[in-house]
């Protein structure tokens, strides 16, 4: 898999999905489950095409139901960017809105 070729890019997502816990709120907070991060790490590479770094934090707020502009000013980056994410991100999971990538992120143990 392309992840497991990208050894520090593939520490970054551990660290990233580490960072972000999602909570039952829907918030998000630290998170230490190393169990979780290698769970994660499996499933993420079992993706025909591997979400990056940057589309997984993405894919992480969408639980929130914050906007794209809400996405944009987290991540430091312009709301079309998020679009153009966000589509990728549907494309890889074969999915065709947020709902449905959340549910696919859900049953491959991004979420």
């Amino acid at each position: 898999s392309l992840l497991v070729k990208q050894k520090p890019t593939l520490q970054y997502a551990r660290h990233t999905l580490a960072a972000f816990g999602k909570e039952k709120t829907g918030t998000f907070r630290g998170h230490k489950d190393v169990s979780m991060q290698a769970s994660v790490t499996l499933q993420v590479e079992d993706l025909a095409e591997p979400l990056t770094n940057r589309e997984i934090e993405v894919l992480m707020m969408l639980p929130c139901g914050i906007s794209n502009n809400e996405i944009a000013d987290r991540l430091y980056i312009s709301p079309e960017t998020v679009k153009r994410h966000l589509s990728t991100i549907y494309r890889k999971l074969d999915v065709k809105n947020r709902h449905q990538a959340v549910n696919s992120a859900k049953s491959i143990g991004i979420l």
